[in-house]
């Protein structure tokens, strides 16, 4: 699985790259979120958060980094929504909005978590005369690599 490296990034760098102030909150959720290899949920982020940072300040950054395109965000149908570091930007082409989360995501149902699968293409659809997509979803269900027992038989 590719997982791009921003150790020469720094997460400072990378806000002023995306126009933010790199503020002390938002330095900690960069720096968080950069070292998952999964898409976190909200409650996973700021339980890895200092305790004298308020809820209302963590969603604000949230939606602020959504706007700015640090982050995506990742709506399964298990209910729960998880974000994951935007780590490409894409130019807009083709019927669908290209973005940041133009990609599929994978959801590990023994661990839990959520994968961006960033190096596997989706294909843009081609829509009907007068049809326009505004967003565009492509979720896997199955087990991880780190879950999958066959995968460790192949190993030994």
């Amino acid at each position: 699985m590719f997982f791009p490296d921003y150790s020469s990034t720094t997460s400072e760098n990378y806000l002023k790259d995306r126009g933010l102030r790199p503020t002390r909150i938002r330095v900690m959720v960069v720096d968080i979120l950069k070292r998952q290899p999964s898409a976190l949920k909200p409650q996973q982020i700021q339980e890895a958060l200092p305790q004298d940072i308020d809820r209302v300040t963590f969603y604000r950054t949230i939606l602020n980094f959504e706007r700015h395109g640090v982050v995506h965000r990742v709506a399964g149908d298990d209910g729960h929504v998880r974000y994951a570091l935007c780590r490409h930007e894409h130019a807009s082409s083709g019927s669908l909005p290209r973005s940041e989360d133009h990609h599929p995501h994978f959801l590990c149902q023994r661990c839990d978590r959520t994968f961006c699968l960033e190096e596997v293409p989706i294909q843009d659809p081609i829509l009907p005369v007068g049809f326009r997509a505004e967003t565009v979803s492509f979720f896997l269900r199955g087990t991880c690599a780190d879950c999958n027992p066959e995968k460790n038989k192949d190993l030994g």
